[in-house]
């Protein structure tokens, strides 16, 4: 037998399963992209927050890893082809990379806070084209991102 998934088998519109499934490739891509991102910033940052930023980056590339699979599975499960090569991610990401250099703490989480604005303000806009297509994926990564960046605005903030 046969059995490719498809919007139609299970019982999906063709079309607004693709636009969906774009959008969430949008959202892949700008993950993956984090994904390197934050291992650079944890393994070049320096000076004296060192330790809570090289620890903070690691759950937060851990998370993010965990939320690539989850978005590719998903677009998978709607009939389509998740973004699977670097070379796909970068033409398609909206994040951008950073140079392999020291990071100080408050650097890092300047650049975090940046992205993390940048996905909540997308993946937003996405929400309504992925409403009913997306298993949660939208909604479960909004959550992350605005209690991430909460927390890092918090350890930006001078009293």
């Amino acid at each position: 037998m046969d059995c490719k998934v498809t919007p139609q088998s299970i019982s999906l519109n063709q079309s607004e399963a693709r636009r969906a499934a774009e959008n969430m490739n949008q959202y892949l891509a700008n993950l993956q992209v984090l994904f390197i991102k934050l291992h650079n910033l944890h393994w070049n940052v320096v000076g004296n927050s060192f330790f809570e930023i090289h620890e903070k980056t690691q759950m937060l590339y851990e998370n993010t890893g965990e939320m690539i699979d989850l978005v590719a599975e998903r677009i998978k499960m709607i009939g389509f082809y998740p973004i699977g090569s670097l070379q796909e991610a970068l033409n398609a990401a909206t994040i951008q990379e950073i140079p392999s250099e020291d990071y100080n703490g408050p650097t890092a989480a300047t650049v975090i806070v940046q992205d993390f604005q940048q996905m909540i303000e997308e993946l937003r806009e996405m929400e309504s084209v992925t409403a009913g297509y997306d298993g949660g994926v939208i909604s479960d990564g909004l959550s992350f991102f605005e209690k991430n960046h909460w927390m890092f605005c918090a350890y930006l903030t001078h009293v």
